[in-house]
């Protein structure tokens, strides 16, 4: 609920699904001794509904005072509140703007495109994107008026250079027709300067942190000085710096497979060649008699050295 800071018990809330949306002060939005400004979290697809509440004490010099409501800078509903109801007055409630005498489109939080192929708009269309004003002035009825038919348009899409960099992706659409009881609709005219003006603007919770109107994330809590728990942080951490100074000092060592065994020479050895010598038998005949390796002796220079038979 916010209430106005020019008209004490003038309020207006925006309801979806049976709450009130949150809401956000911020020093950036306009606010003065006649408007009075807040941030409200929307969400894409949610229908809505704007409530207008007069508390018995408001003061109201004339006998009537009219409550105008604007949606994206655009007349949407009005109701009007007697001085002489403030006693029992039941707070109003706008779900959608009308159509004809006994239908109405509700409100609905729609996405807003971004398309450089959109039909421009003008600048003060779209700096009204992304508000729900409602503003309070007193009034004079003067008569009873004809029903009107309302035809709503809404935006659906705006180049991104429109814009500017405002961190906006949401409008209000109007959709789901509702069949209504027929109202009275009456001719005013002003009886004063404007009373109050409240702007809500309505942002999505990603635009709402873009804006720094709520933080991205949640701030770290600080852990409570108690010395035992600092000791045993201290504690830990030396742990820690101990543990890695041991893994530093250890130096890694290469091993060889099968170490208790000598290394193979892998000089070959060289190949003996075998010496014959030839006997003469008896019958005048020689047959050949193979030299053995013992009697064959190697000299410095590697040359072999055989020992001579004595045949005679």
């Amino acid at each position: 609920m916010v209430e106005a800071a020019a008209l004490d018990g003038f309020s207006v809330t925006v309801r979806s699904n049976g709450a009130a949306l949150a809401e956000y002060e911020d020093m950036n939005l306009d606010n003065d001794d006649i408007v009075t400004s807040r941030y409200i979290k929307c969400e894409t697809g949610n229908y809505f509904e704007i409530v207008i509440e007069f508390k018995p004490y408001v003061s109201m010099k004339s006998t009537a005072m009219c409550a105008r409501i604007y949606v994206d800078n655009k007349w949407a509903d009005s109701v009007i509140t007697y001085r002489s109801e403030l006693p029992h007055c039941r707070p109003y409630v706008s779900r959608g703007v009308l159509v004809s005498p006994t239908k109405m489109l509700r409100y609905q939080f729609s996405q807003l495109r971004q398309d450089d192929t959109a039909t421009s708009v003008d600048a003060a269309t779209v700096k009204g994107i992304g508000v729900i004003t409602v503003t309070i002035e007193p009034v004079v009825v003067t008569g009873r008026s004809e029903d009107r038919h309302h035809d709503p348009t809404f935006i659906t899409a705006v180049p991104e250079k429109a814009l500017k960099g405002r961190a906006v992706s949401n409008v209000v659409s109007y959709k789901d027709p509702l069949v209504i009881a027929q109202r009275p609709i009456v001719k005013t005219q002003p009886a004063g300067p404007l009373a109050a003006t409240i702007n809500l603007h309505y942002r999505s919770e990603a635009d709402l942190k873009a804006l720094l109107v709520i933080p991205r994330s949640p701030s770290p809590v600080t852990a409570p000085l108690d010395p035992d728990a600092l000791q045993d942080e201290l504690t830990r951490l030396q742990e820690e710096v101990r543990t890695l100074r041991a893994q530093q000092d250890i130096k890694p060592v290469i091993k060889r497979e099968h170490a208790d065994e000598p290394l193979q020479s892998t000089k070959r050895a060289r190949t003996c060649h075998q010496k014959v010598v030839l006997v003469l038998d008896d019958d005048d005949t020689f047959h050949e008699v193979p030299l053995m390796p013992t009697s064959e002796s190697m000299t410095t220079d590697g040359s072999s050295q055989v020992e001579s038979v004595d045949l005679t």
